[in-house]
């Protein structure tokens, strides 16, 4: 019996011996287990949200070799906004990665994010949705002070408010996305800022629900406002094969590549450079750099 034990406790040992090794020489040991990797899984899908599952998906693969096996665990539990997917992710037991943007609860619990911007800037780029029988204001929008005189509205859970706040702009808040287009048609406010990659799949999902939508076709709203993917703070091997998956489909092509499959729509018809720009500054990146450099302005085809 004890020479079973012994025999055990050597192997255990040459184990350890190996990893350590492994560890002390730079490499990254494969583990004998899968990792497992847990993200949410909401009811409704699009192809913007099936991008950010293959996204993951294919981080995972390409970093096979570097890290193992892998087992994905979407969770369809995971409705309740960015507070609840904070305190899921800080217990790490049905959310491990989330996506997000600095700002947002889930960005302040106890993660560590991948600063690769998985929307490749586009998400700061606003545009409009206003109600067609209401009087057309946008054209007062000059800059940051007058767009203050005009009516903003964000959902309340958006980390969009306290960029607007923190540019004097009191936004008119919803207490969720469906609630923004029946106060439209109330006409409670002027403009629902969209991002440039989802306002006219947006649009076009509403409009025959809310006809009196429209697209404005002047003003271009503009902020940095990446979106990152966040890990629990308790899986810093899972973030490492994140990024390094992401570092590695950059390189190859096939982040720009899968960007371009999953948001198929030509966004040059809302002609973005023919619009006037007022330019936002974030409270949550380094605002000296913010709103000094001529936009690159994203095109999809």
């Amino acid at each position: 019996m004890h020479k079973h034990w012994l025999i055990i406790l050597l192997l255990f040992s040459a184990a350890n011996y190996s990893l350590a090794q492994n560890q002390q020489d730079g490499r990254t040991a494969t583990p004998a287990i899968p990792m497992v990797v847990r993200y949410p899984d909401p009811p409704a899908l699009h192809s913007i949200q099936i991008y950010k599952f293959e996204l993951i998906h294919r981080a995972l693969e390409v970093t096979r070799k570097e890290f193992g096996d892998y087992k994905e665990i979407p969770y369809a539990g995971a409705g309740g906004g960015q507070q609840r997917w904070a305190k899921l992710i800080n217990k790490a037991d049905l959310l491990n990665v989330v996506w997000t943007s600095p700002g947002t609860p889930v960005a302040k619990a106890e993660v560590i994010p991948i600063p690769i911007d998985i929307k490749r800037g586009q998400l700061g780029y606003r545009v409009c949705l206003i109600n067609s029988n209401s009087p057309f204001k946008l054209d007062e929008a000059f800059n940051t002070g007058s767009l203050g005189s005009l009516k903003i509205a964000q959902e309340e859970s958006w980390s969009d408010v306290e960029i607007y706040r923190n540019n004097k702009i009191e936004p008119m808040l919803g207490p969720n996305f469906l609630s923004l287009f029946d106060m439209l048609g109330f006409k409670r406010f002027d403009c629902l800022p969209l991002g440039v990659d989802e306002v006219d799949l947006i649009y076009n999902e509403k409009k025959a629900r809310y006809p009196f939508l429209s697209i404005d076709t002047r003003l271009l709203i503009y902020y940095d406002f990446p979106l990152y993917l966040y890990v629990s703070k308790t899986h810093p091997l899972l973030a490492k094969r994140l990024q390094m998956g992401l570092t590695k489909m950059q390189k190859s092509g096939e982040f720009d590549q899968l960007f371009k499959l999953y948001h198929p729509q030509d966004i040059s018809s809302l002609n973005l450079r023919s619009r006037r720009v007022i330019c936002l500054k974030s409270p949550f990146l380094d605002q000296s750099t913010q709103c000094t450099q001529p936009l690159k302005y994203p095109e999809i085809n």
